[in-house]
């Protein structure tokens, strides 16, 4: 149910014009969530695939 939730937030920011924005949000919120454990973090930063995102996240919940 939190899941279902959540996935609608995301969808919002499925605009072409927010991916990138989204993308940087992403980051720092994986960040936050691993508490130093970056490493899960960096292929969205190093490879730059925040267009990809939020499928990324729905497969990870």
């Amino acid at each position: 149910m939190i899941n279902d939730i959540l996935w609608k937030k995301l969808e919002w920011f499925r605009a072409p014009k927010n991916t990138l924005l989204f993308g940087n949000i992403l980051v720092k919120f994986t960040k936050i969530i691993n508490h130093g454990k970056s490493h899960i973090a960096k292929p969205y930063s190093s490879k730059g695939r925040s267009r990809d995102a939020p499928t990324s996240l729905r497969q990870r919940l």
